[in-house]
């Protein structure tokens, strides 16, 4: 159902978009862009908690969006069926070859 033309709409949105620049922020760093998701682009600030041991490299973040910001879910206008926030989490994991 996330996948139909009530939310994701993936028959006309395939891809999503985030262009960012990482700075560093308090302890961590933070990443501020734009998120081009189902023909929207809104601006987006990730936290980000990067860990570097040796060659490997550990990246995670979370943050919440309203979906309403990006045109999903329209036909759903309250949040008794469906909330308003959406939480996005991100966990990378990279090697140095």
């Amino acid at each position: 159902q996330a996948k139909s033309a009530d939310f994701f709409d993936t028959e006309t949105f395939a891809t999503a978009r985030f262009d960012a620049t990482i700075q560093p922020e308090g302890q961590g760093y933070v990443a501020t862009g734009t998120l081009d998701l189902h023909g929207a682009s809104v601006a987006v600030t990730l936290p980000l908690d990067l860990q570097i041991t040796g060659d490997t490299a550990t990246l995670s973040a979370e943050t919440t969006l309203d979906r309403r910001d990006f045109g999903i879910g329209r036909t759903y206008s309250d949040e008794t069926t469906v909330g308003f926030g959406v939480t996005v989490k991100v966990a990378l994991t990279a090697t140095r070859r």
